[in-house]
């Protein structure tokens, strides 16, 4: 029988390891939000209140 897995899910399976579905980030997208991140913390930064004790 001939398995057409990727290398990594083929090493997963034989060893056992197996991921649940809701953690199977192989279709993600790398970078997706990182324009609306840029924009974020592009727009200000934050004032640290001087008065409060730092512990």
């Amino acid at each position: 029988m001939e398995n057409n897995l990727p290398p990594q899910q083929n090493q997963a399976q034989e060893s056992g390891d197996e991921i649940l579905p809701e953690y199977d980030f192989s279709q993600g997208v790398r970078g997706k939000h990182w324009q609306a991140y840029q924009r974020a913390i592009a727009t200000g930064t934050l004032k640290i209140d001087s008065k409060l004790p730092l512990s």
